[in-house]
């Protein structure tokens, strides 16, 4: 299973003109390990939507937070054969909070993923923002590899 979900959103503010420029970073995360598998990332004007396609796993269930749930995404998932598993807007006729609770306490482990990567641009440019996140998910996958490595197997007694 993967979870797909805009993780942050980069804006840079000037104070002399409300001019808005930014990049926002759109990430697969395993949900077996909890390693990042894909990250893309775009513009900040780019609907989410729209780049979700580009970090689908093969198969599976996809979690996804609120801002992918449109018509659109969900008949791709489908032709896909994924079955989507999206936090529901609240002008969803389809809405079901209980359900949305459920899915939201399946991904909280995975929300950890998010808060340890930098949530600013060090860099000006989409090719240099792009490399920041592309280094920041492998860094964040060595060092949870290391974690995972370390953990003794379990070893059931017969």
């Amino acid at each position: 299973m993967s979870d797909c979900m805009c993780s942050l959103c980069f804006f840079v503010f000037s104070m002399f003109a409300v001019i808005w420029f930014g990049h926002k970073r759109h990430t697969a995360v395993d949900m077996r390990h909890g390693l990042v598998k894909k990250v893309a990332v775009t513009a900040a004007n780019v609907p989410d939507f729209k780049i979700a396609p580009s970090i689908l796993p093969k198969q599976g269930t996809v979690f996804m937070d609120k801002m992918y749930d449109t018509k659109h995404l969900s008949g791709i998932l489908k032709s896909l054969g994924l079955h989507p598993s999206t936090i529901r807007k609240n002008n969803n006729p389809n809405k079901d909070r209980d359900l949305d609770r459920f899915r939201s306490g399946l991904r909280m482990p995975f929300e950890g993923t998010f808060s340890k990567m930098s949530k600013h641009a060090r860099y000006r440019g989409h090719a240099k923002v792009t490399m920041q996140c592309f280094l920041e998910a492998t860094v964040y996958n060595l060092k949870k590899a290391v974690r995972i490595l370390a953990t003794p197997p379990l070893v059931f007694a017969t």
